[in-house]
């Protein structure tokens, strides 16, 4: 075998192993930070459970809406409409005045519609009371609810993120020995 020939293939397939190699290791620290995130939201959201209460001033409360379509095929598409209820308040702490935005803890099913989340975003009026969890060390840090309304995400932040990373890093491995076998192959077929 003429080693001169082989040379282009050696640096495409150094290329490619490489890139193999560094988007498996991404995969890897991509689940360490889902499962990182996966487990602060699980921390956050029992550390609510004991936040001190407060009573806040309701300034505004609007409706949040978003639409989702599930194909990109026209005829296809189903498109579906969330509406989440957001309330911004003010409340005192320690002398000191803190403003906030926290979702509403009282939210609508999905097939319920605008007007029905409309109907709860007008309950809460400008100036009426409304309970507020704050968190004692960081009172500028507060929340509607002890637990938010999507509180199980955390779990498949976890879940996702603890797959992801002995994926990345088994497959790291596979592509780093199957580029040696190739490689010492390839040495001992140019000793040859």
């Amino acid at each position: 075998m003429n080693p001169s020939s082989a040379t282009p293939n050696r640096g495409v397939a150094a290329f490619a192993w490489w890139f193999s190699v560094l988007l498996c290791l991404g995969f890897a620290v991509g689940g360490a930070a889902a499962l990182w995130h996966g487990l602060a939201e699980r921390d956050k959201n029992n550390a609510a459970q004991t936040w001190p209460v407060v009573e806040a001033k309701v300034l505004c409360a609007r409706v949040k809406s978003s639409e989702t379509k599930t194909a990109s095929q026209p005829g296809l598409q189903f498109r579906s409409a969330t509406h989440q209820v957001i309330v911004n308040y003010s409340y005192t702490v320690g002398g000191k005045t803190y403003s906030a935005i926290a979702a509403a803890p009282r939210q609508i099913a999905d097939d319920e519609g605008w007007s029905a989340a409309q109907a709860i975003a007008d309950s809460y009026t400008t100036g009426s009371p409304i309970i507020v969890y704050y968190r004692f060390d960081r009172p500028s840090e507060s929340r509607l609810s002890r637990i938010e309304v999507s509180s199980d995400t955390w779990f498949w932040y976890t879940v996702g993120g603890g797959l992801a990373i002995p994926v990345g890093l088994l497959g790291a491995c596979f592509f780093g020995l199957r580029w040696q076998a190739k490689r010492d192959t390839a040495f001992e077929t140019a000793e040859a």
